[in-house]
């Protein structure tokens, strides 16, 4: 009904339009090909409607100064032309992208690790590292880039070679070099923020440094405690001369460490309320006992439940780590 009136109408008969539908694409009615019209399944992030929407407009005017004669025909086609090169581009810096995070995590007796990483888009800013070190410590980086989509995945890649460049594993003189070797390159108005650990699993203790990144959380194994460990610190791109220190910290058998990025934090529900750290911390309290991943699954479970539905607008990554013995 909705389409037939919006193609009764003059003003808009001849407008592209995009369709977002509880119903898949290929399960909805037939049209002309001349309806110009495209379904987009829900949910669909607001990224990817306005990159269809920006997508549709630059074909227009290009089939507007090109020919005032072009037909509807031509139009779609060129569209379709248009969308399957941008799904293309887009699902190789996915590929990219994904090839930049660590295959597998590190494994040992002492050690219980899980990790959750959920872009917004098809690419996105979040990032993070984890490996087992030449002397048996364990190495773990969080990170996010400001914004989301292909711009902050370029600068992901970045914040990888420069990690990879600063040959250091004590966080604070790591941070140090990443920031000296990316601040000269970061476009103005981009920097990244940034948390990184260095676990010994033979003592419990943790080296913890931070680039204006959220705070990190360690949680008692009995759900008794939790405390923060928020070591000062710029986000990387600020000052090209800022040093950053590490803080040590004690884990406890039982114990766990939460890092995660701003997409949980800043989630809303539709009270629009914020999801918060506080809430963070007492799902992890409630379930200290259970093994990372399921720590990891309940802090998401309730992030969803929270939200009742209203998107998230961020990336969400959630690295969880618990000292078993």
């Amino acid at each position: 009904d909705l389409l037939e009136y919006l193609r009764s109408d003059d003003a808009t008969k001849q407008l592209p339009l995009i369709m977002v539908t509880a119903t898949s694409p290929g399960e909805t009615p037939p049209l002309p090909e001349a309806a110009q019209v495209e379904f987009l399944e829900a949910p669909v992030s607001p990224g990817a409607l306005a990159g269809k929407i920006a997508v549709k407009l630059r074909l227009r005017k290009m089939v507007g100064e090109s020919s005032n004669k072009a037909s509807l025909l031509e139009i779609n086609a060129a569209l379709r032309d248009h969308n399957s090169r941008l799904q293309k581009d887009l699902e190789e810096a996915r590929v990219i992208q994904e090839s930049l995070l660590p295959e597998t995590l590190p494994q040992h007796p002492a050690v219980d690790l899980a990790v959750s990483y959920d872009p917004l888009q098809e690419v996105g800013g979040d990032w993070y590292f984890a490996r087992t070190e030449s002397d048996g410590k364990i190495s773990l980086l969080i990170a996010d880039v400001t914004g989301h989509g292909l711009a902050a995945a370029f600068i992901g890649s970045m914040a990888k070679l420069a990690h990879a460049a600063a040959h250091e594993t004590e966080p604070g003189k790591l941070l140090t070099a990443m920031n000296r070797l990316m601040t000269p390159q970061l476009p103005a108005g981009r920097f990244v923020t940034m948390c990184s650990v260095l676990f010994d699993p033979t003592t419990g203790e943790a080296l913890i440094a931070r680039a204006g990144h959220p705070p990190c959380s360690i949680v008692s194994g009995s759900g008794a405690s939790a405390r923060s460990v928020a070591p000062d610190g710029f986000p990387l791109g600020f000052m090209d001369d800022a040093s950053y220190d590490s803080q040590s910290v004690q884990l406890e058998v039982g114990d766990s460490l939460v890092l995660l990025t701003d997409g949980i934090l800043e989630a809303r529900n539709r009270d629009n309320q914020l999801f918060g750290n506080e809430r963070i911390v007492s799902v992890a309290k409630q379930h200290g006992l259970l093994p990372a991943r399921e720590i990891a699954k309940a802090i998401l479970i309730d992030l969803t439940n929270f939200c009742d539905g209203r998107a998230i607008t961020d990336d969400v990554t959630l690295l969880v780590l618990k000292r078993k013995q």
